[in-house]
């Protein structure tokens, strides 16, 4: 159609944007079925709805991360840190992936790799409770410096609103002297 037509026809205008909202509506609906899936442990079909969503926007930093989480949690470790890295740059996902990039570090062995992601992920979003917590207890763990440690889990408990985390950071607390 050309513009003269939207003009003289507007229930052309109406009708194209009526599409572009479904086809909206239809992307949101695979991304959230895809994380349904997911978190019912169903990865197949997890990994299928996501391809699906990502055939139609192959550049959604949270399509990727979707699928990384699938891989990650199949333990496909690399392919799990490649789609992470394009996890697009949006600060809060960005960060999310830093710090789920650190975790198969750690997995790995690779402390220093899962120390770095996880220094980015904080730099990035700096109340990212997860990366502060864990930046915290990969300290602990790998008898890093405390001091470090427990500011890191201390910021975390501060940042937390779920009475279970605290409670797990506080244990992390109590192992530090």
């Amino acid at each position: 159609y050309k513009a003269a037509d939207l003009i003289e026809f507007p229930e052309i205008h109406t009708y194209i944007l009526s599409f572009y909202q479904h086809q909206i509506l239809f992307d949101l609906v695979l991304q959230f079925i895809a994380r349904l899936l997911l978190k019912l442990g169903l990865y197949e079909e997890a990994e299928s709805s996501i391809n699906n969503y990502l055939k139609r926007i192959p550049k959604s930093g949270p399509g990727h991360f979707i699928l990384a989480n699938i891989f990650a949690a199949t333990g496909k470790q690399e392919q799990a840190l490649h789609e992470y890295s394009k996890a697009g740059n949006k600060p809060k996902l960005k960060a999310e992936a830093h710090n789920n990039r650190a975790l198969i570090f750690i997995k790995k062995k690779l402390f220093n790799r899962a120390l770095e992601e996880l220094s980015q992920a904080i730099t990035i979003s700096p109340n990212l409770i997860d990366a502060h917590y864990n930046f915290g207890n990969l300290l602990i763990q790998t008898n890093g410096d405390p001091i470090k440690a427990r500011r890191h889990l201390e910021k975390a408990l501060e940042l937390t609103t779920s009475q279970e985390s605290a409670i797990r950071i506080k244990r992390a607390l109590n192992a530090l002297p």
